[in-house]
């Protein structure tokens, strides 16, 4: 808990009723960036951003158990995830515990990954987003949204989305977050193309610093418009990523390419990449384009969802 004067109390653990059960299975959406800029950078090195963002129905799975050992432990089926304490899902249980003051009962997260890692796609932000939504619910600590998603800024930039969720207008370093209506999703579906190659976000942003040019990027205010006004067409056109510049050019524009030639509105690589993404206002001609575009790498059909990390 913080004291009046903004400082952590962390003087005494406190003991608090497990709500209901001992166990609880948390969905955490993939996250698209329907729109991403990078606008500066603030005295502490980490970059300024101005986005929209836009949670899918492409989930991982979290489970968490309370193990009454005392430990944090972690188990994911996903390759080249770590299972051990750089696991932002583990971050997030010990952020938690330390900010309620609750003493750690043991803690087990079982992370069935279906959101590919290092595309762009926030999975390790949304694991830890449902380990927030979790252990909120288990521990009935009744934490409100927003407390939660400043909660969650300490363990990452994109998991305050995460927690948040649906359609949003995202600044800062990922921390200010302004709710945009809901993209109609009768009408718009993503076909999402994740190549065989994987990005570091950490190499993305020190790509982009050396640029001596850097893309100028307009178009935010449009499509917040346009999804307020339900406009997937203006949507589409309106997309757009300052690290296409720097990850993969060729191959990125070559996926794009593919996408719009395969009847999307418009196409762009999500968060640092390397997956890309096309908007569709056809779902006959975006189930084509899964089955066509297979060439390029894992596709997925997805729509869009008014939430973040939830309990079914």
């Amino acid at each position: 808990m913080e004291s009046n004067d903004g400082s952590e109390n962390k003087t005494e653990f406190i003991q608090v009723p497990i709500a209901q059960h001992t166990e609880i299975t948390v969905y955490a959406p993939a996250k698209l960036n329907l729109f991403l800029d990078i606008t500066g950078r603030r005295y502490d090195g980490y970059h300024l951003m101005k986005m929209v963002m836009q949670t899918i129905d492409l989930c991982d799975i979290v489970t968490i158990s309370v193990e009454g050992n005392g430990c944090s432990t972690l188990f994911c089926d996903g390759v080249d995830v770590p299972n051990d304490g750089s696991n932002t899902a583990l971050k997030a249980v010990n952020a938690f515990f330390n900010y309620t003051s609750i003493e750690n009962p043991g803690i087990h997260i079982k992370i069935e990954k279906n959101i590919p890692s290092q595309a762009g796609l926030g999975g390790a932000s949304s694991d830890a987003a449902a380990v927030f939504v979790g252990l909120n619910k288990l521990f009935g600590t009744d934490i409100p949204l927003s407390e939660l998603c400043y909660l969650g800024a300490r363990v990452g930039a994109d998991v305050p989305f995460c927690i948040f969720g649906g359609s949003a207008f995202v600044e800062g370093i990922g921390e200010i977050l302004t709710a945009l209506p809901s993209i109609p999703d009768d009408d718009c579906r993503f076909v999402i193309i994740k190549p065989e190659y994987n990005v570091s976000t950490v190499q993305a942003f020190s790509a982009f610093d050396s640029l001596q040019n850097k893309p100028i990027l307009n178009g935010a205010e449009t499509m917040t418009n346009a999804i307020a006004m339900r406009d997937i067409e203006t949507i589409g056109h309106c997309v757009g990523n300052a690290f296409e510049a720097v990850v993969f050019p060729e191959e990125t524009n070559r996926i794009k390419t593919a996408l719009l030639e395969a009847g999307a509105i418009g196409s762009c690589m999500s968060g640092s990449g390397s997956a890309v993404f096309g908007i569709f206002d056809n779902l006959s001609a975006a189930k084509r384009a899964v089955k066509d575009l297979s060439e390029f790498g894992e596709t997925y059909l997805v729509r869009p969802v008014p939430h973040g990390a939830y309990i079914h």
